[in-house]
């Protein structure tokens, strides 16, 4: 995640006119309190895809 963040910092004026959407998935439905935390001070969407073997 947060080489991610580096590079798009880095390269802003390259990606400045486009729509940049952060999303965070995951196949773990336990939400805990450090992820609620996380998620309430970024600007991110939390998408939970579901694990079949």
């Amino acid at each position: 995640m947060g080489d991610c963040t580096a590079f798009m910092d880095k390269n802003r004026k390259k990606y400045h006119k486009r729509n940049i959407r952060r999303v965070f998935v995951t196949s773990c439905e336990k939400v805990d309190f450090g992820v609620k935390k996380f998620l309430q001070e970024s600007d991110m969407e939390y998408v939970i895809v579901p694990y079949q073997k």
